[in-house]
């Protein structure tokens, strides 16, 4: 960044989140009368990530899952800060559950916050033959209603 025809170099220290204020000593304005600069003072921006959103010291996302891996548990690569790390969904794990990476997420000055993910169903664009009927099968033996509790609550 260039101030005052000066070229500043500024290190982000890790850990800063938007809305931090950093101060560079002296490398603002000249003070009249005094032949000294003052201090400039930096308001830390962050730009929106399509993925990634921070909430405190935790780091946010939504993971996309398929429906068996939900149904049957799974262990699935999540991508994070630094690369990719396994997640373990637990079987009969709910879609919108959120599942925790610890150490995983927002750089902080003694280590890491947590990543939480947010579980997902992608939905396949197009069902192959096979699935389908795998899925009519599923539908014939389904033990329950999903629906059950929620009709009964929601009678007026």
């Amino acid at each position: 960044m260039s101030v005052n025809d000066e070229r500043v170099l500024v290190k982000i220290p890790k850990g800063v989140k938007p809305g931090s204020r950093l101060r560079l000593k002296g490398k603002g304005n000249l003070q009249p009368g005094m032949g000294r600069r003052g201090d400039l003072y930096l308001n830390i921006q962050v730009m929106a990530h399509p993925i990634w959103r921070l909430d405190g010291d935790q780091l946010k996302a939504e993971l996309p899952v398929a429906l068996d891996e939900l149904a049957l548990g799974s262990t699935v690569n999540a991508m994070t800060p630094d690369g990719e790390a396994e997640l373990t969904i637990p079987a009969s794990t709910s879609p919108g559950q959120t599942l925790r990476l610890k150490g995983k997420g927002w750089p902080l000055r003694d280590g890491r916050g947590d990543l939480l993910l947010t579980l997902k169903i992608q939905m396949p664009s197009k069902w192959s033959e096979e699935e389908m009927k795998l899925l009519e099968k599923l539908k014939k033996v389904r033990s329950q209603d999903p629906r059950t509790t929620w009709l009964k609550s929601a009678r007026l």
